[in-house]
């Protein structure tokens, strides 16, 4: 087979199977005090990716580390672990490539016994200009930059994302959200902690947070920003350059409007305030609020 025909071929790996280029390898766990903890599989497979490829990450029962940098090649390292031997026969993960995807997933079996408990460790080393999605991860997820866009779903613990160029997508987070600049719009929804996003120059969305949100605006879409149903205060960093008309309402706290170039429309009240920024825009429509809401310049 020829080098072109093989980046084409789908290549679908267990992580107790051996397969061109894997590193297997089996050993005994223990505690600090000695006693064991059981047993571990790890496999190491490097592949080529083309540009934009698509790489998805799901059904992981552990936590999820993916590190980019230039070039075209993805190394993939997992680890799993269990009590036995016996129970590394179950829930496996599966890698299929091509050259325009990679695939990394945890096997769904019906047929695995009780008590069997199988922790997976994610880590993978991807090209930047890639297209990410990660769903249902039972543990943390850390992913630095990424060149495309981000879909990041049902994450059993904090997530920490790097500069994204495309649309960050982030819902379902039982814990804390870092993201860092997004060159798309950015939606995040259901998410149980704090959300910090470092800029966003397009569509802005949160709903349903539970805790502050923080968010630093370079630019308004002509769709706006949508803040609703949030369990804690908001805060936003404007840009000089943003403007856009303000409307915040039902809320518990207090709003701060601390911009030189912000004038209220009609009565503020203790439930309403309108108002423009500047020359006025697209709105930011800010509701449902338990805390306080304060705009003020993003240094």
């Amino acid at each position: 087979m020829n080098r072109s025909a093989a980046l084409l071929a789908s290549i679908v790996v267990a992580i107790c199977g051996l397969g061109p280029g894997s590193s297997p390898s089996r050993a005994r766990l223990s505690t600090e005090n000695g006693s064991a903890l059981g047993e571990r599989d790890e496999i190491k497979q490097s592949y080529e990716l083309a540009p934009g490829a698509r790489v998805s990450v799901t059904s992981i029962s552990g936590p999820v580390e993916i590190e980019t940098s230039l070039g075209s090649m993805a190394e993939v390292h997992v680890i799993r672990t269990a009590r036995s031997q016996q129970d590394l026969q179950y829930r496996r993960i599966i890698i299929e490539h091509s050259g325009n995807s990679l695939t990394v997933r945890g096997e769904q079996e019906r047929g695995a016994g009780r008590g069997v408990q199988v922790n997976h460790h994610v880590m993978l080393k991807l090209p930047l200009n890639v297209n990410l999605s990660v769903n249902s991860i039972s543990g943390r997820a850390i992913i630095g930059d990424i060149g495309g866009q981000a879909h990041i779903s049902s994450i059993s613990g904090p997530v920490t994302i790097g500069d994204v160029s495309g649309e960050a997508i982030v819902s379902s987070v039982s814990g804390r959200l870092s993201l860092g600049r997004a060159g798309g719009q950015v939606q995040v929804k259901s998410i149980s902690g704090s959300v910090d996003i470092g800029q966003s120059v397009g569509h802005f969305e949160a709903s349903s947070i539970s805790g502050s949100v923080r968010a630093t605006i370079g630019q308004i879409g002509s769709s706006g920003i949508t803040i609703d149903s949030i369990s804690g205060g908001v805060t936003l960093r404007l840009a000089e350059a943003v403007n856009a008309e303000i409307h915040a309402m039902h809320y518990s706290g207090e709003v701060y409007l601390n911009l030189p170039n912000v004038v209220i429309q009609g009565k503020m009240t203790s439930s309403e305030v309108r108002g423009l920024i500047g020359s006025g825009g697209p709105t930011i429509s800010i509701s449902n609020i338990s805390g306080n809401i304060m705009l003020q310049r993003a240094e």
